[in-house]
């Protein structure tokens, strides 16, 4: 992540509880794995992830792991999404 969404997110990463991300229509992945990992690894207040009509092709195994042991996310919603296994 470079640029002004990081530093967006670097300015609020202490506060955010919730994440919405839509995409449409799932042409593309527009965000990297950088993304998803940084909310693992930098927003210790986050509890909810909605993600609709994304490609998640881009997201590694490693930040999965990361997300699932995320000490206060309590759930993630994928609806509608492409490129993602169900386990």
């Amino acid at each position: 992540l470079q640029g002004p969404l990081l530093a967006l997110l670097r300015k609020f990463e202490h506060r955010v509880e919730r994440v919405c991300i839509v995409d449409k229509p799932v042409d593309y992945a527009f965000l990297p794995d950088s993304f998803f990992s940084y909310m693992a690894k930098n927003m210790r207040r986050l509890q909810f992830i909605y993600l609709r009509e994304l490609d998640l092709e881009k997201i590694n195994r490693g930040t999965v792991v990361e997300l699932a042991e995320h000490a206060s996310l309590k759930k993630v919603i994928v609806h509608g999404c492409r490129n993602y296994e169900v386990r």
